[in-house]
């Protein structure tokens, strides 16, 4: 087995080896150390990825659009789901950097439990089983109407199979029995005797159903969720059921795409969080249950600074979130208008008026939050009213509504300034766009002046 030594003088070697990975990637580092960003969130037009940039320190990075950085592990993570820690490290990335740069380095010489191994080739048919996934004109055509784009559907490895007997034999045919592939749910069974988890496992993988890989942390594939693509199905979504490395009170959808953040917008599923990297909001987290558990806590608070829930605008929403929010750190929420989710909302309306409703559910902080939803169109429609009034008297105004209301009147002071804001953004963008008409119209009779 090779020693702690050796294996640290191995990642040294690889971080080392940072540019020629960025070379092989096609991003030619300059004489300022600079390049354009390779991550594939980030559509870089000027070079603003640092080499050495964390500190100064040989083979690390920072990329100061993104505001992120790292070493090589990193970004093989960020941009490949190579995983970053644990075992899987070592008989994975480790081999796939160490081949990359010719450097000597056996992982079959360390150590792993019978428990490891039985993850270690899980982890491999999943891979495998993603692999196998293909974007169908069906598939296509059902993700346009949700507004997901050919480069979202790549960026999930989304897609759905010809049929589960065609998916099954392609499996086997790589080595897999049939009875290890029920062991980790890939496999299942149509007869009625059989339990009622194989014959889902069976309506899964169907050319009816938009198969969307689960991740785990590493970037490992270690579930899907099943969505139907016909509205006939009794099943609307076919989740992965329990197996040892997929524990639904456990996993979060997307983890592995947002943990390098300091904030996280926690949603209901999947398909929120796809929406919501549609949009442009990259660090969303789906929850896989009915609700958050002690586990989710855990996993948020030990890597996010702020969590943001974004709650349905259903009834018992809010207090579910008072719940969740006294077992998170730096909790906030956007409560959505009845009868609209993260999915609907930002389809109908835009990830900026989306953003916008953090801010307005900030200025109710200090009202009771089951309270929320019936004071907050009156809480707006009174700071619209304060707006309009002299400037002087607007203290005056505030503290009767923060009387009136119990919203502390910092709050909502910060509600009138957002307010504003916006308000003078807009009428700064109205200007410019009317300023760039004339100068255009000036410039077209200049021109036409000088040809006569």
């Amino acid at each position: 087995m090779a020693s702690k030594q050796n294996i640290d003088d191995i990642i040294t070697q690889v971080k080392r080896r940072l540019p020629q990975y960025l070379e092989s990637l096609g991003h030619h580092i300059n004489g300022n150390n600079m390049t354009k960003c390779p991550l594939p969130t980030h559509a870089d037009k000027n070079p603003s990825f640092s080499v050495g940039g964390v500190g100064g320190r040989e083979g690390t990075w920072y990329c100061h659009g993104c505001q992120r950085g790292g070493d090589i592990f990193v970004l093989a993570n960020l941009r490949e789901n190579l995983p970053y820690r644990g075992q899987e490290f070592l008989t994975e990335t480790l081999p796939y950097f160490t081949t990359m740069f010719g450097i000597p380095y056996d992982p079959d010489q360390i150590d792993m439990s019978k428990e490891q191994k039985f993850i270690h080739s899980a982890h491999k048919a999943y891979r495998k089983a993603t692999q196998l996934l293909k974007i169908t004109p069906a598939v296509r055509e059902y993700a346009y109407k949700l507004g997901w784009t050919d480069d979202t559907l790549h960026a999930f490895h989304i897609g759905t199979v010809n049929s589960y007997e065609d998916f099954l034999q392609r499996l086997k045919s790589d080595g897999y029995t049939e009875n290890f592939l029920r062991t980790i749910r890939i496999a299942g069974n149509t007869r009625a005797s059989k339990p009622l988890k194989e014959q889902y496992v069976y309506r899964m993988f169907s050319s009816t159903r938009m198969i969307i890989p689960v991740r785990n942390i590493n970037g490992h594939v270690v579930g899907f969720s099943a969505r139907d693509m016909t509205n006939e199905s009794d099943l609307r979504y076919i989740n992965t059921y329990t197996w040892e490395g997929f524990q639904k009170r456990e996993m979060l959808f997307n983890l592995n795409g947002a943990v390098h953040c300091d904030t996280a917008y926690i949603m209901e599923g999947a398909t929120d969080v796809i929406t919501a990297y549609e949009h442009g909001i990259r660090n969303a987290i789906g929850v896989l249950t009915s609700t958050l558990s002690k586990d989710h806590f855990e996993t948020l608070n030990s890597h996010f600074t702020k969590t943001i829930l974004t709650l349905d605008g259903e009834a018992g929403a809010a207090k579910h979130a008072q719940k969740a929010m006294a077992s998170l750190q730096n909790p906030r929420a956007i409560l959505l208008p009845q009868d609209s989710d993260p999915d609907s909302y930002l389809r109908e309306h835009g990830a900026e008026a989306f953003l916008d409703l953090e801010e307005l559910t900030e200025m109710a902080h200090e009202i009771r939050i089951d309270d929320y939803r019936q004071s907050r169109e009156k809480i707006l429609m009174w700071l619209e009213q304060i707006q309009a009034q002299n400037p002087v008297e607007h203290d005056y105004y505030l503290r009767h509504l923060s009387e009136a209301s119990g919203a502390a009147i910092d709050t909502l002071r910060q509600g009138l300034w957002a307010m504003q804001t916006r308000q003078a953004t807009k009428t700064l963008k109205a200007l410019l766009r009317q300023a760039t008409d004339q100068q255009i119209h000036l410039n077209l009779n200049l021109s036409y002046s000088s040809k006569s």
